[in-house]
């Protein structure tokens, strides 16, 4: 029981989780949204879901895994939040891309401390408890980069529109710092 609190941890809070509030952060900051939390956590938590279910379906490959969780997310977006299409076409795609490049910037740098062999053996881990658990270990660090990323993006995007609206209402940009 254990065993699978610690994969439900590594892999559904630290993996699925962390990705869906990088995707919905990234939305949130191309649509000019704020968000109120309690609907910001049940909207992850749906995408959470959502991805999870859509990748443990063995019939599709990898790649078209990815491609219907961007347009389950871009559906989600727009019919459910109110989200602008293009707006959350463009969030969803740089999402991705930046995702890929956290990958990419985690793979490398683990293959530098442990070595390329130890990593690539532990990310065809298996499919027993114990491998899957280090898989999900494996990608905690590029889930945390995609956050740290979304969030800034986000930060910076909230900024702007705070500034904007205080133009709008007759106030120099200097009172909203």
């Amino acid at each position: 029981m254990v065993d699978y609190l610690k994969l439900f941890f590594a892999d559904g809070v630290m993996g699925y989780f962390l990705q869906a509030i990088g995707y919905l952060l990234a939305i949130l900051a191309f649509n000019k949204k704020i968000f109120k939390f309690s609907k910001f956590l049940l909207t992850a938590s749906i995408f959470s879901i959502l991805t999870f279910g859509i990748r443990s379906i063995s019939a599709f490959s990898f790649g078209f895994h990815t491609i219907l969780i961007m347009i389950s997310f871009i559906i989600i977006s727009v019919l459910i939040l109110k989200m602008s299409v293009p707006q959350t076409v463009l969030a969803v795609l740089l999402t991705t891309v930046v995702t890929i490049l956290a990958e990419s910037i985690n793979y490398g740098v683990l293959c530098l401390i442990f070595s390329k062999d130890t990593i690539d053996f532990y990310l065809k881990g298996g499919e027993s408890l114990q491998g899957k658990f280090n898989k999900a270990l494996i990608g905690i660090p590029t889930n945390i980069i995609l956050v740290t990323a979304m969030a800034f993006l986000y930060k910076i995007r909230m900024k702007k529109v705070k500034k904007e609206a205080g133009k709008y209402n007759g106030e120099s940009s200097t009172q909203n710092s």
